[in-house]
């Protein structure tokens, strides 16, 4: 793991968005059980707090930023933080939606994290496509 990240910092939280490789690849160049996409997410700050939930982060080099308030669950990427800040958004996605007022300010966080989740993954596979997606009808 320290030579797929470079030098750990112990400050700093990773966290798995799908399974590591628990096989070598010794079927023919089948890298095993798990997908070979099976990335992390470089927390700056998990999802924490209450109306709004928010969190941040990093995501194959790009910034995220979290946050579920009102009746809106939303991730959105940059290539910076700085660019974020800067109202530079690559991609934007509606992740939820949460039937009365000030619900989604209220979200469990096992729920945020598996929004985070989806969101990483669209980003993985929608990046440049499209950079703003409602998933919710």
């Amino acid at each position: 793991m320290a030579d797929f990240l470079g030098d750990t910092q112990t400050s700093q939280q990773y966290w798995r968005i799908g399974q590591e490789v628990k096989t070598p690849p010794f079927h023919g160049g089948i890298t095993g059980s798990s997908p070979v996409y099976a990335t992390m997410i470089k927390w700056k700050d998990k999802p924490n707090g209450n109306c709004p939930v928010q969190a941040e982060g990093w995501f194959l080099g790009y910034y995220f930023y979290f946050r579920a308030r009102y009746t809106q669950a939303i991730i959105e990427f940059s290539k910076t933080e700085a660019g974020w800040e800067n109202d530079l958004i690559h991609a934007r996605y509606l992740l939820a939606t949460e039937p009365g007022p000030y619900e989604a300010g209220w979200m469990p966080k096992w729920k945020c994290r598996l929004l985070i989740n989806l969101g990483c993954l669209l980003f993985f596979f929608k990046r440049g496509k499209e950079n703003t997606i409602n998933l919710v009808k």
